[in-house]
């Protein structure tokens, strides 16, 4: 049985070791699959290396086009309604008390910012030294498990609700008594 040229025969060993399997006797393999070679490659060249062709992403596009389509779309809506008596919005947002509101905002997240990221570095310093103390352990466990997951203003805001809602019972309760 002649041996059948090296561009049609598919064999995962390199080159010289299958010429060493070609001249050996009786080197017969079982696997016989078809490698397609070029028209114009001789068969004793080595083939040719595959080009690479960049994947189309048509889908992403006609999806990206259309999130920006409806972003425009919703962007016309708010502007163009007059639903929305944007000249009420602009009356108000200029007074005394949306401005000291918008400014407290501002300093509570300044402050909550502030705060995150020592107690991020202190942890993170822990973290490193590898602490065994219990204490700080655990507070660091509360940390990773809870506050990492909420963004800062809604951690802000928590503690502001619930320090307002304490302030207010107790303000009920001292009006209540000093109020006779």
């Amino acid at each position: 049985m002649p041996a059948q040229p090296p561009a049609l025969r598919r064999n995962p060993e390199p080159p010289a070791v299958q010429a060493a399997a070609d001249s050996a006797p009786g080197a017969a393999t079982a696997e016989a699959t078809v490698v397609v070679v070029d028209a114009d490659q001789s068969p004793a060249e080595p083939p040719a290396q595959p080009r690479i062709v960049p994947v189309r992403r048509t889908g992403q596009w006609v999806a990206a086009t259309a999130v920006i389509l409806l972003l425009a779309m919703v962007a016309d809506s708010v502007v163009r309604n007059d639903a929305f008596q944007w000249d009420v919005v602009g009356d108000c947002f200029g007074t005394a008390a949306v401005l000291r509101g918008l400014g407290l905002t501002l300093w509570l997240t300044t402050v909550v910012v502030v705060l995150g990221f020592a107690l991020g570095t202190v942890i993170a310093v822990q973290d490193l030294l590898y602490s065994v103390q219990d204490l700080l352990y655990s507070v660091q466990l509360v940390y990773h498990r809870t506050y990492r997951i909420i963004p800062l203003p809604l951690v802000a805001t928590i503690w502001y609700v619930a320090v307002t809602s304490v302030l207010s019972v107790g303000q009920y309760y001292v009006e209540l008594r000093f109020s006779r």
